[in-house]
């Protein structure tokens, strides 16, 4: 059983992602946070496909998707969301070109901060 298991029937893709990353947290903390950001990645993605009030940015890196001001304002009411945001994305970042600062305690963060990310996405 996952802690992402609330994906499955409608966010499968989502669901495989983040539960790959999840089982890996111990074994391979590198892996757990580049899988995190990818899963973040493709849920911001989708927002900005499904979401009108969302402007795309002419650069459509992730940073730039989730600094874009009207990505900002959905979470008005949230501000912590946007936080958990960077954490997954600094971590998946830092592991993709600096793996060797990236412990146990990092993916486990950065998998705690995508749960509350995604369970506000679905």
């Amino acid at each position: 059983m996952s802690n992402f298991d609330f994906l499955k029937d409608e966010w499968q893709e989502l669901y495989e992602i983040a539960n790959e990353a999840e089982s890996c947290i111990y074994s391979k903390p590198i892996y757990t946070c580049i899988l995190n950001r990818n899963a973040l990645e493709n849920a911001v993605l989708w927002m900005y496909k499904h979401d009108t009030d969302l402007k795309e940015p002419y650069d459509t890196q992730l940073s730039a998707l989730v600094a874009e001001p009207s990505f900002i304002r959905i979470f008005s009411d949230e501000p912590q969301i946007i936080q958990k945001i960077h954490v997954i994305r600094k971590a998946g970042n830092l592991a993709a070109h600096d793996s060797r600062r990236i412990t146990q305690n990092d993916a486990l963060q950065s998998t705690a901060e995508l749960f509350h990310f995604l369970y506000w996405f679905a």
